[in-house]
C-alpha cells in the first residue's frame, strides 16, 4: 500500500476541516422536539419526562412535544418513531 504524501495528507485535513465548519454552522435542534412516550398516559414514564420536560426545554432552546402511544408492548411507539419524518440531522 502506497503512503499518502505530504501534500495528500494536508489536502486532506483542510477539507475535513471545511466540512466540519459547514456541519458546525447550524444548531440542532432548529424545531420543537417530539417525544414519544410508549407508556399511557398519568404513567411513571409519562411523569417522568413531563417532570424533566423543563429542564430539557431550558437546555435545548425548543419546546417539547410529548406523545403518549401506549399499546404492544411498545410496539405502537416504536413504529411512530420509525415512521417519523428524517430530521436531516
Amino acid at each position: 500500500m502506497p503512503v499518502p504524501t505530504r501534500r495528500t495528507v494536508v489536502l486532506a485535513s483542510i477539507a475535513m476541516i471545511c466540512g466540519l465548519q459547514n456541519a458546525a454552522a447550524a444548531e440542532y435542534p432548529e424545531r420543537p422536539v417530539t417525544v414519544i412516550v410508549l407508556y399511557a398516559a398519568g404513567g411513571a414514564g409519562d411523569t417522568v419526562i413531563r417532570l424533566l420536560s423543563p429542564a430539557i426545554e431550558r437546555n435545548l432552546g425548543q419546546p417539547l412535544i410529548i406523545e403518549s402511544r401506549p399499546g404492544g408492548g411498545g410496539i405502537i411507539g416504536a413504529q411512530a418513531v420509525a415512521r417519523a419524518a428524517p430530521d436531516g440531522n
